[in-house]
């Protein structure tokens, strides 16, 4: 256990490349609240995990995860890590399935 001050985007970015085979994609924004469009700047992606370690990482946490949920049938594969932090004053969820992240 360590102390560190890391807000959604990071973690949402690290639990990204466990969703896309060990590559890291860093994050762009996309929208914001008045709908107005941006140019969105090129990916800036790097493999930075190995993608058989990545596969047997899955292999491990998503069934842990299933188990885990509520039950229903689930169309993708899933998993996810719930944290808080020293104070226990937040809480965290980050999660990922195939190609998509999130972090709440």
């Amino acid at each position: 256990m360590g102390r560190a001050e890391v807000s959604p985007l990071p973690q949402a970015s690290a639990f990204a490349a466990l969703a896309n085979d060990g590559e890291y994609c860093a994050p762009v924004k996309v929208t914001e609240a008045r709908d107005n469009e941006y140019e969105i700047p090129e990916a800036n992606c790097e493999q930075t995990l190995d993608s058989d370690l990545v596969a047997q990482l899955n292999e491990t946490l998503i069934p842990i995860a299933e188990e885990r949920t509520a039950d229903s049938d689930r169309q993708y594969p899933m998993t996810g890590k719930t944290e808080t932090n020293n104070f226990e004053s937040s809480t965290w969820c980050n999660g990922y399935t195939t190609g998509l992240s999130f972090s709440t």
